[in-house]
């Protein structure tokens, strides 16, 4: 029906499947068009018409959707910036790659101590961090007679006491 999505790149088969390459006259009144997104784990390509081997002058749309933790950026067809609205629409009229591109998002965390006179972390530090990333926390008391006693968020709330402690910076 033309409105299945096609991926550039690499893909991994985990069953038998079918590849084809298709390949069509310079002029021909069929072109190829492809909608694919920059990174599959920042979203995906949503409500496309007119996609695949279509005829030539066929009315194309392509939506997206972004995942938790990334932008979208824009709209790139045949590597060039096209676009930045939540949909792109065009016209078959010349084969076609449009891409959705998607950046990830970063936050800003501030690890911190209680009393930095008695104990203070190891591992990662203040900063800005990219969505996903893991930063790995250990408590660093001054003295033997100090013992860790637990993390807590900004509101206070007790997180645990495992050590290390592992924060996967995410979106809220």
């Amino acid at each position: 029906d033309g409105s299945y999505i096609r991926h550039t790149g690499n893909i991994t088969m985990k069953d038998d499947h079918e590849v084809t390459a298709y390949f069509v006259s310079e002029g021909s009144s069929q072109k190829y068009i492809v909608a694919s997104v920059s990174d599959e784990n920042a979203g995906s390509i949503v409500g496309a018409t007119g996609t695949g081997l279509v005829a030539a002058g066929t009315p194309i749309s392509v939506g997206y959707t972004a995942n938790p933790g990334y932008t979208f950026n824009g709209w790139y067809v045949n590597g060039a910036l096209d676009g930045v609205g939540s949909t792109w629409t065009g016209t078959a009229d010349d084969h076609k790659v449009i891409v959705a591109k998607f950046t990830r998002n970063s936050y800003a965390v501030t690890i911190a101590s209680n009393d930095e006179s008695v104990g203070t972390v190891a591992g990662a530090t203040s900063g800005t961090y990219e969505h996903g990333t893991v930063l790995t926390l250990v408590p660093n008391t001054a003295s033997s007679k100090i013992h860790f006693r637990e993390w807590r968020d900004e509101g206070g709330l007790s997180l645990g006491s495992n050590v290390p402690f592992n924060v996967t910076v995410e979106a809220a």
